[in-house]
C-alpha cells in the first residue's frame, strides 16, 4: 500500500468499494427483473389495450403494473431479510486476528435505521425494475394490438430489453474486474515474504504503572532475563510498534551537513538489543544493537537498504551521521545497514526505515518450534517477575493474519458478488435470446422451409445476442477503469491494476460465457421443425 498519512482515506475507500459492489449487484438484479417485466408487458399488449379501451387511463394501468412489481419486490425483500439474519448470525462468529489481544468482533443489531434502509432499498428496487416497464405497458395501442398481437418494437433487432441486458453485462464486467483485482491483491499479500521470521516469534506485551525512567529499564531487563530462562527461547528484544499495524511515525532524514530540502521521509521503528538477530533480519553492513546503545551519544541507528541507497547511493554509510526531524532536530549515527523488511504493511514496496534503540516491555521472543506452544509458559514466566499479568502473549503470525484479513474479506466478498452478478447477467442474455427467438418462430420456420441451413438459422438467432455482448463489454471497459482508479491507493504496490492480461481475460470470460448462454436457445431455434412451427403460429 502506498505510504503516507492517508490511512483514514484508504479505509474509507475500502469500505466504499465493498458497499459499491453490493450496490452494483442490486443494479444488475433490478435490470434483470426490469427486462423480464418488459417482456411480459409486451406479451400482454392485447390485455392492456383492452383495459385502456374499456376506460382505464394510463395512470391506472401504470399503478396496476407497479402493484405487480411491488409483489415481486416484497418477496425479494423478505428473502433478503432472511438471508441478512443468517449472514449476521454467521458473521458474529468471525474474529479479526490481531497482534494485540483485543476482541475485534462483528456485532449487528436490528434498529429503526436498518428497517428504514431496507425499506428505502426496496422502494428504489421497485422504481428501477418496474417503473419503466409499467410506463411502457400503459402506452398500449388497441388497434395495433388487435391487428398483430404485439407492437412492432418487440421484433426490432435492438430493443429496450437488449439495452437492459447490455447494462447488466457492463456492470457485471465492473464486478469481475474488481473481483480480479482484490483476489490478486490477496494472493500477493498472502504470499509475500515480510523480510523477517514470523513463524518462530512470539509477541509478549506487559505494562506496569510502577516503574519510570531507569527503574523501568531495570524492570524490563528483569523480564527479559526471566523470559530467556524459558526452555526453547533463543532470543528476546523490544519493539516500539508491532509489525503490520499500519501506523509508524514518519520523519524527514538527511545526512548531517546536507540542506533540509534534501531530506527524505522515512519510517521510524524503536528496536531493542539483538533486534535483527531475533527477527532473523540480515545485516548487510555493520552490527546489530546491543544493550549499551540505549545510553550512547550520538544515538546509534540502523537503516534499511532502501534508505541507505537513497541517502548515500553505493557509498558505505557506516559511521555517517543523520539529522532527523525539522523543528526539533536530533543527530543519529549509523552503526549498521539491514536488509529491507516490511515493518508497516505487507503490501508496501521497500519503504525507507531507520531503527533507534528502544527498551520497553513490548517484547518479541524468538522460540524454537511452533510459537503457540510457548504462549502459556511465557505468560507464567512474566507473571513470576511482576504480579500484573501480561496483557498479551501471542504468536507474531497473528499480526500477519490480521494484516491480510481485510484483503481476504474483500477478495471473498467481491469475488462472491461478482460471480452472482455474472450469473444474473448470463441469465439476462439467455432470456433475451430465448425471448427474441420465440417471437421470431414464424421467421425461423420460413427460413428453414425455403432452404436455409441450420448453421445459417443459428447465426441469425445468435447474432443479436452477440451484438448485445459486444456492446456490454465495450460499455463495461471504461466503467471498470473508472471504478478501479480510486482504489489504486489501497492495493499492494506490486499489484498492477491496469494489467492488460487481466482485462483481456475478463473480457474473454464475459464474451465466452455470454456466447454460451446465447447459444443454447439459438440452437433450439436452429432445429425448429418448419411444419410444426407454422401450425402453432
Amino acid at each position: 500500500m502506498k505510504n503516507g498519512t492517508g490511512d483514514d482515506r484508504r479505509y474509507f475507500l475500502f469500505f466504499v468499494a465493498l458497499f459499491g459492489t453490493a450496490l452494483m449487484l442490486a443494479v444488475i438484479a433490478c435490470l434483470n427483473v426490469a427486462g423480464l417485466l418488459l417482456a411480459r408487458g409486451v406479451s400482454r399488449q392485447r390485455e392492456l389495450a383492452v383495459r385502456k379501451a374499456l376506460g382505464a387511463n394510463r395512470f391506472q394501468i401504470t399503478r396496476h403494473l407497479l402493484a405487480e412489481g411491488f409483489v415481486l419486490v416484497v418477496f425479494g425483500a423478505g428473502a433478503g431479510l432472511i438471508a441478512d439474519a443468517f449472514l449476521r448470525n454467521w458473521l458474529s462468529y468471525v474474529r479479526w486476528p490481531s497482534a494485540y489481544n483485543l476482541p475485534f468482533e462483528f456485532h449487528f443489531q436490528n434498529d429503526r435505521g436498518l428497517f428504514l434502509y431496507a425499506l428505502a432499498a426496496a422502494l428504489t428496487a421497485l422504481l428501477l425494475s418496474s417503473l419503466l416497464p409499467s410506463l411502457r405497458g400503459s402506452n398500449a395501442d388497441l388497434g395495433l394490438a388487435m391487428k398483430q398481437g404485439e407492437p412492432a418494437f418487440s421484433i426490432r433487432r435492438w430493443s429496450m430489453r437488449n439495452s437492459f441486458v447490455a447494462m447488466q453485462l457492463a456492470v457485471s464486467m465492473v464486478l469481475l474486474m474488481l473481483g480480479a483485482v482484490f483476489f490478486r491483491s490477496f494472493l500477493e499479500v498472502a504470499g509475500v515474504d515480510p523480510g523477517f521470521d514470523v513463524s518462530h516469534t512470539v509477541i509478549a506485551i506487559v505494562y506496569s504503572r510502577d516503574h519510570r525512567g531507569e527503574s523501568r529499564w531495570s524492570w524490563r531487563d528483569g523480564l527479559v532475563r526471566r523470559v530467556k530462562e524459558v526452555p526453547g527461547v533463543t532470543g528476546v528484544t523490544s519493539i516500539g510498534t508491532l509489525p503490520f499495524m499500519g501506523e509508524l511515525p514518519q520523519e524527514p532524514v538527511r545526512p548531517k551537513g546536507d540542506a533540509l530540502s534534501s531530506a527524505r521521509d522515512a519510517y521510524s521503528v524503536g528496536a531493542g538489543e539483538q533486534f535483527c538477530k531475533v527477527l532473523a533480519i540480515p545485516i548487510l553492513r555493520g552490527r546489530d544493537f546491543d544493550i549499551a546503545d540505549r545510553s550512547r551519544h550520538p544515538v546509534p541507528t540502523l537503516v534499511n537498504q532502501t534508505l541507505a541507497r537513497r541517502l548515500f547511493g553505493d557509498a558505505d554509510p557506516i559511521g555517517a551521521q543523520l539529522v532527523v526531524g525539522r523543528e526539533k532536530e536530533r543527530v543519529l549515527e549509523i552503526i549498521g545497514v539491514t536488509a529491507d523488511a516490511k515493518m508497516r504493511t505487507l503490501g508496501e514496496d521497500h519503504a525507507p526505515v531507520f531503527f533507534t534503540p528502544f527498551s520497553d516491555s513490548q517484547l518479541l521472543v524468538r522460540v524454537a518450534g511452533n510459537p503457540a506452544q510457548w504462549v502459556k509458559p511465557l505468560q507464567n514466566a512474566l507473571a513470576e517477575v511482576d504480579p500484573i499479568p501480561a496483557i498479551g502473549v501471542r504468536p507474531l503470525s497473528d499480526a500477519a493474519a490480521g494484516a491480510i484479513f481485510p484483503m481476504r474479506v474483500a477478495a471473498g466478498f467481491v469475488g462472491s458478488l461478482s460471480a452472482l452478478g455474472l450469473l444474473l447477467a448470463l441469465t439476462g442474455v439467455y432470456s433475451a435470446v430465448s425471448y427474441a427467438t420465440s417471437r421470431r418462430t414464424r421467421e425461423m420456420a420460413i427460413r428453414a422451409a425455403v432452404g436455409a441451413t441450420p448453421s445459417a438459422i443459428l447465426w441469425t438467432a445468435i447474432r443479436d445476442g452477440i451484438a448485445v455482448l459486444v456492446c456490454g463489454v465495450a460499455l463495461g471497459l471504461p466503467l471498470a477503469i473508472a471504478a478501479i482508479r480510486p482504489l489504486t491507493g489501497i492495493l499492494p504496490d506490486s499489484v498492477n491494476p491496469w494489467d492488460a492480461v487481466v482485462f483481456s481475460a475478463v473480457c474473454l470470460l464475459l464474451l465466452a460465457t455470454g456466447a454460451g448462454a446465447a447459444f443454447l436457445p439459438a440452437r433450439f431455434a436452429a432445429n425448429v421443425d418448419p411444419s410444426r412451427a407454422l401450425r402453432q403460429e
